[in-house]
C-alpha cells in the first residue's frame, strides 16, 4: 500500500509504504506516519514502431502497427488531433478515433485517418470544409467525414408546362405527394417539372415528368 503525505511545513511531500521498511532511505519533509521508502519511475518508451508517415505544414504523424495514430509539430489548428493546440516536439496520440486506423493521410494544417471500418476521420483546420462534417470550424479532436443528408425534405417549385404553379407544398400521405395550384392551361398533355431541396438545405433532384399531366378543359 502507498500514500502520500505532507510534510508538516506544507512545502513537501513524502512517498510512504506500509508493506516494506527498507533502511535509511532519503526523504524531503517530515514523515507523517509509515516508513520513507524511495519511488523509482519507470521511464517511457524511446522509441515508437510506425508502419506509414506523413506530414503536413508543420507538423507530423504516424501509424502505429495497432491501429493507433501519433502526431507531432505545430498545432495551431489542432491538427495533432490530441484535445489542445500546444505543440510538441514529440509523438502525441491522436484521441478519439472510432475503431482502428488503417491508414493516414495529410492536408496542409489538417488530417485525415481511415479506419478498419471504412470510415473516414478528420481534425484540424477547416476554414474551407476541408473536414468534410459540413461545417467551417476547424476541429483539435478527429470528426467523421459524413456525407450530406441528400433527403428530399421539401418541393420548392412546380412547373407545369412552362408556367409557374402555385401554393406547392409537399406532404407525406404516406408517400412524399406534391400539392399544387394548376396554372392556366389549354387543354392537352404537358410536362412537369419538380425543384427540390434536401434536409441539408442543398438544392435536390429536379424531377420531370414528360406529360405527366393532361388538361381536360
Amino acid at each position: 500500500m502507498w500514500a502520500a503525505t505532507s510534510s508538516n511545513t506544507g512545502d513537501s511531500w513524502n512517498i510512504a509504504s506500509f508493506c516494506t521498511a527498507p533502511a535509511a532511505l532519503p526523504a524531503t519533509g517530515a514523515a507523517q506516519g509509515g516508513t520513507r521508502v524511495a519511488l523509482n519511475l519507470t521511464a517511457a518508451p524511446t522509441t515508437l514502431t510506425f508502419t506509414a508517415v506523413d506530414g503536413g505544414n508543420g507538423h507530423s504523424f504516424a501509424l502505429a502497427p495497432e491501429g493507433t495514430v501519433w502526431a507531432w509539430g505545430y498545432d495551431g489548428y489542432g491538427q495533432l488531433g490530441d484535445g489542445g493546440t500546444s505543440r510538441s516536439s514529440t509523438p502525441v496520440p491522436v484521441k478519439g478515433l472510432d475503431g482502428k486506423a488503417a491508414a493516414i493521410g495529410d492536408g496542409s494544417d489538417h488530417s485525415l485517418a481511415l479506419t478498419s471500418r471504412g470510415a473516414v476521420w478528420a481534425w484540424g483546420r477547416n476554414f474551407f470544409g476541408q473536414l468534410g462534417n459540413n461545417t467551417t470550424i476547424s476541429s483539435i479532436a478527429p470528426v467523421q467525414v459524413k456525407a450530406a443528408d441528400r433527403t428530399v425534405s421539401k418541393a420548392t417549385g412546380v412547373v407545369v408546362g412552362g408556367n409557374a404553379a402555385a401554393d406547392v407544398v409537399m406532404v407525406d400521405c404516406p408517400k412524399p405527394t406534391v400539392i399544387f395550384t394548376v396554372p392556366a392551361h389549354a387543354a392537352g398533355a404537358t410536362d412537369i417539372t419538380v425543384t427540390t431541396q434536401t434536409k441539408s438545405g442543398t438544392p435536390g433532384p429536379t424531377l420531370t415528368y414528360l406529360g405527366g399531366f393532361t388538361y381536360t378543359t
